[in-house]
């Protein structure tokens, strides 16, 4: 029973270790695919940024105008009263003070205006830093994958070089015991060769400095003096 439970256990732990590695996967290719989105965004809030920049520059415009109106009237309105032109000089305040009223109301629209630029410009450079925090560590971590994998391969590959240069080893092994032998089979053959003809006996008599000595005229002559005798 521990045995099974063992296996059950160990089974078990493949399996999430399997399927944990196919989420990490799918995980990294979510992730780039929710950067893109993200980038996207990032693109569509930053036209939306110059479309308020712009709004808020025609704002301004508007405002520097009202304000040189503003001015233009008052300044009438000085004039008028040194030349006596009270009544003039009035209708010039007038107008001076319903100009002030749409240079307040621009004032607090340009104001919304420079708020949500802020806000937008605040949320694009935390988005933009976030992204490219993050494709910092994906990066290396497909990095760290390739260079594993290269790892892994390049050991591999070294077990079978290892594997073909023991084969390559022990075919010269063979080589070398067939040729020793064939050698030595040789030699037995030309061994044989000369003890069949006798040629075995005189390469050991002259081997061991026993040689059949020549005869010399003197001695041939005295032998055939001895035989007429």
């Amino acid at each position: 029973m521990k045995i099974l439970s063992k296996l059950f256990t160990l089974s078990k732990a493949v399996a999430t270790e399997a399927a944990t590695a196919v989420t990490d996967s799918q995980a990294l290719r979510i992730l780039d695919q929710e950067m893109l989105e993200a980038k996207d965004q990032i693109k569509a809030s930053e036209k939306s940024l110059a479309e308020v920049m712009a709004r808020r520059k025609l704002i301004q415009d508007e405002l520097e105008k009202f304000v040189k109106q503003k001015l233009l009237y008052e300044a009438h309105a000085k004039e008028c009263m040194l030349k006596g032109e009270k009544d003039l000089a009035l209708d010039c305040t007038a107008k001076s003070l319903d100009i002030k009223k749409h240079i307040t109301s621009n004032e607090l629209v340009e104001a919304e205006f420079l708020r949500a630029e802020d806000k937008l410009r605040a949320s694009i450079t935390t988005a933009k830093l976030k992204i490219s925090a993050l494709e910092h560590r994906v990066s290396i971590i497909k990095a760290t994958e390739s260079v594993q994998k290269a790892q892994t391969f390049a050991s591999l590959g070294n077990l079978s070089a290892d594997s073909k240069l023991k084969d390559v080893f022990e075919s010269i092994d063979r080589i070398e015991e067939k040729q020793a032998l064939k050698k030595a089979q040789l030699e037995a053959e030309a061994e044989i060769e000369e003890t069949t003809n006798g040629g075995g006996l005189d390469a050991k008599l002259k081997a061991a400095g026993v040689t059949e000595k020549e005869t010399s005229l003197e001695e041939e002559l005295e032998r055939i003096m001895s035989e007429n005798q």
